[in-house]
């Protein structure tokens, strides 16, 4: 079982990566034929504007080099206009979230667990406000149990300097990797990848500086080394985040089907914490942080894999994760994929959680399982269907998780097969 499992991983990892590096050579086989943003305007729509006259019609292009279906956050379903003439409105945001862990822990010289549970997994409601200068100030609040209130996740205002550069301040998730920038309610999982849950902070007072350029985007941000899941003061000399990324994109080829085009995103992410193993923010008592990975979208096919290092004193780890999808029913079914993988020279330094974590934890900190255990190395595959009936706003879903994790501390390895299954609404 452990062998089969193991070889199941490996091969779904090794055909993820020449998946990606085919991607990318395409994308570098684009730019080096170097279409820019002028010769992909060029092929606009044509309109008649008299008796032989045409007027050419270029398409307006938010970001070419990124599909919407990328979008970080979920976009409003009912924004309400709250002053004419002019772009300030308002809109509600929420979130529910109900899931269903069914599946046995097979713990090697030990008696055997079992993972059989079934609540809310999220639960949030908020609201976004744009003003007049395009400023965006929101808040989510967090509920927990009989809607019990379990804390702030985001009080967050952002405002745009010129054309190129956005500055954000207050309490918010720091974007740090591709799985923790993406808000929950648009994640292709319902969990963050383990490695990944255990190396993010928790969501923390801080400002950030982004900006986008035609191919390159960064960001420079500061964050307070506190936790708390209402609003974390300005504690320790918390932990400086930087990033830096590269787009390209494709054009779709002259009598090519839609949706064909391509795009390819290039990430770094480096995070630095000053307060070291007295951070109430970061994790483990982790020094340096770094994620790197590429994000890939060709016709029905997505794919993002980020590999991640953290290090500290006194504990280190290292590994990735990869996560792809495909739309086996275009806007209607996906099948989605997740392979990870991480390890540590450390006696206990990979965290393994089973069952579903409470709403209000994501206040805290993204790592809170209610049965935890401590290894050396850790193998995890996931394969499920996600069923969307109405475009991202409602999601149902089922998949079963394959996990191994060795040199388990106080036991001997545990295995697990998981059958997960839920659903999410979204507005």
């Amino acid at each position: 079982m452990r062998m089969l499992g193991r070889s199941w991983c490996w091969g779904l990892c090794l055909f993820g990566v020449q998946v990606a590096l085919l991607s990318a050579n395409e994308a570098l086989d684009f730019l080096e034929a170097e279409l820019g943003e002028e010769e992909w305007a060029d092929q606009g729509s044509v309109e008649e504007v008299g008796k032989g006259e045409k007027k050419e019609v270029r398409p307006v292009l938010m970001d070419p080099s990124l599909p919407g279906r990328w979008d970080p956050e979920l976009m409003a379903l009912l924004p309400v206009k709250i002053a004419q003439p002019g772009a300030e409105e308002v809109a509600l945001r929420g979130l529910y979230e109900w899931r269903m862990d069914h599946g046995d822990l097979d713990i090697e010289g030990g008696p055997d667990g079992e993972v059989d549970s079934s609540r809310s997994r999220r639960m949030r409601l908020g609201v976004a406000l744009k003003t007049f200068y395009e400023a965006e100030l929101q808040a989510d609040v967090l509920f927990d149990g009989e809607a019990d209130y379990a804390g702030i996740e985001t009080l967050l205002a952002r405002v745009p300097v010129g054309d190129s550069l956005l500055v954000s301040a207050g309490k918010f998730p720091p974007p740090f990797t591709l799985e923790y920038t993406q808000d929950a309610a648009v994640r292709w999982t319902r969990e963050l990848s383990p490695l990944v849950a255990q190396m993010v902070p928790a969501s923390s007072l801080g400002v950030m500086v982004q900006g986008q350029g035609a191919r390159w985007d960064w960001k420079l941000g500061w964050f307070s080394g506190d936790a708390d899941r209402d609003v974390p003061s300005w504690c320790g000399q918390g932990y400086l985040l930087a990033g830096l990324g590269y787009s390209g994109y494709g054009a779709v080829p002259v009598g090519a089907a839609a949706g064909t085009a391509s795009w390819t995103r290039w990430h770094l992410d480096y995070i630095y914490n000053f307060d070291g193993a007295e951070s109430r923010s970061v994790p483990m008592g982790y020094e340096h942080l770094l994620a790197t990975g590429v994000q890939v979208s060709s016709g029905r096919f997505d794919l993002m894999n980020d590999f991640l290092l953290a290090h500290g004193e006194t504990s280190r780890a290292w590994g990735m994760t990869m996560t792809g999808g495909y739309w086996l029913m275009e806007d209607a079914l996906r099948l989605v994929t997740r392979f990870d993988y991480a390890k540590s020279g450390d006696e206990g330094g990979i965290l393994s959680g089973w069952g579903i974590p409470t709403s209000g934890s994501e206040a805290a900190q993204p790592f809170s399982y209610p049965t935890v255990y401590r290894g050396g190395e850790l193998f995890s595959i996931y394969g499920g269907l996600d069923l969307h009936l109405s475009d991202r706003n409602l999601i149902l879903s089922s998949g079963l998780e394959l996990r191994t994790l060795s040199d388990v501390v106080g036991s001997g390895d545990i295995q697990s097969l998981i059958w997960q299954t839920g659903g999410r609404v979204a507005f």
